[in-house]
Parts: structure tokens; C-alpha cells; sequence
């Protein structure tokens, strides 16, 4: 699987259920794609209770595969 469609499948999840890490660690199978999000600018940190959200990129990710 690429990339893309690697952090495509996590923007999805994270977009859907705005997780915490702690959640969304022990839900998404491969346990580096969160880090590798973070890294790549696709998620970031809420600075309350460390919930997840897409950023601006993550959002663009979705919208260019026709996800709404």
C-alpha cells in the first residue's frame, strides 16, 4: 500500500472519530502510521486532551479522493 493511501485510510479515522492518541494507538494496526502522520503533517495534537484532528493537509488529502 502507498503512502498516500496509507495516511488516506488514517485521515479517515481520525476525521471520523477525533480520537485520542491513547485510543487511536491501540485501534490503527500499524503503530508507526500515527507517528509517520504526525511527522508528515497529515495530523497534529489538540493541546486538550490530546485528542487528534486533521490539519489543513489531512483535510486536502480527503477532499482530492472525492471523501467528504
Amino acid at each position: 500500500m502507498s503512502d498516500e493511501r496509507r495516511f488516506h485510510a488514517l485521515c479517515v479515522f481520525i476525521g471520523d472519530h477525533k480520537p485520542t492518541t491513547q485510543t487511536a494507538r491501540r485501534v490503527i494496526p500499524d503503530p508507526t502510521l500515527l507517528d509517520a502522520g504526525l511527522r508528515a503533517g497529515y495530523v497534529r495534537l489538540l493541546p486538550d486532551e490530546q485528542r487528534l484532528a486533521l490539519t489543513h493537509k489531512g483535510k486536502e488529502l480527503l477532499r482530492s479522493t472525492g471523501y467528504r
